[in-house]
């Protein structure tokens, strides 16, 4: 079971994935805690104790991601997280929605138009599912089968699908491999 030191941890974790690092050449800790202070997302010394191993003033295992590939900076549909990793411990920050990224994307597409309308951020929910398959993946690599979210006039030749009632006309919406 969790401890509040724990909490504590994920607390900051989740706000260290609103660090955006796409211009970060490398995923050093010196980097993430610069870029994490830049961005005013997390304060210089605390981004500091969590990402940079100094022997002398800071011996205790920090966090660190793992390779550039467990980093996803926001996609087409505002999806965003960050695998973190220390000592063994990985933990999977999902950003939450950015109303003044990607034009307003995560406000109206994803939380108006679909959790609102569906339930839940369709989309995003695809592209999380694909980001963990490319984590669970080769080390390096992209070949990994991905999900692809279909909606068309007509429903698909076989399997499952959902309607969904527009104001002009029906689509039909499916999950393809």
């Amino acid at each position: 079971m969790p401890s509040i030191l724990d909490y504590y941890e994920y607390a900051k974790l989740s706000t260290a994935a609103y660090i955006k690092l796409e211009d970060e050449p490398t995923t050093a800790g010196d980097k993430i805690a610069f870029q994490a202070n830049k961005q005013e997302r997390i304060p210089e010394a605390l981004a500091k104790q969590m990402f940079v191993y100094d022997p002398e003033n800071n011996p205790n295992p920090v966090w660190e991601i793992a390779n550039k590939n467990a980093y996803h900076g926001n996609d087409a549909t505002g999806f965003a997280a960050t695998l973190f990793e220390r000592d063994g411990e990985k933990v999977l920050a999902i950003r939450g929605t950015e109303p003044s990224e990607q034009g307003m994307l995560d406000l109206w597409k994803a939380d108006i138009g679909q959790i609102g309308m569906v339930g839940f951020a369709l989309e995003q929910t695809i592209s999380m599912i694909n980001f963990i398959v490319q984590l669970r993946g080769d080390a390096g690599t992209n070949n990994v089968d991905r999900l692809e979210l279909v909606i068309d006039d007509t429903p698909p030749p076989s399997g499952n699908y959902v309607t969904m009632n527009g104001l002009v006309s029906d689509k039909y919406a499916w999950i393809s491999p």
